[in-house]
């Protein structure tokens, strides 16, 4: 269920999943306050897990927001893992974050 941003704000909405780890694929669209889409892709990712796939489409999402000029982004992604992988830092760094960085 899509839930509004908050005035200003404009809201990532994350999707990635996998097929018995063979084929993974990763989803996110852009909405205003209105819940008016803005911006949305998938990429197909090959071999991977849903894990990895919900990551793509973070950082994917994140990309464009940067080349778009949102300033001010709210996430929303369905996978309390992955929300908990970006909130550990591990070594110094952010755990979801360094394994998006190794599979780059």
């Amino acid at each position: 269920m899509w839930k509004r941003p908050e005035d200003g704000w404009i809201r990532l909405n994350i999707e990635g999943d996998s097929k018995r780890d063979i084929l993974a694929g990763s989803e996110w669209l852009f909405r205003n306050v209105e819940g008016k889409w803005i911006n949305g892709f998938s990429r197909n990712l090959g071999r991977g897990n849903a894990y990895l796939a919900k990551l793509w489409g973070i950082f994917d999402g994140l990309q464009i927001a940067k080349e778009r000029g949102f300033a001010t982004v709210e996430l929303h992604v369905d996978s309390s893992v992955v929300v908990h992988s970006l909130q550990t830092i591990k070594d110094g760094s952010i755990v979801g974050w360094r394994l998006i960085q190794e599979i780059c």
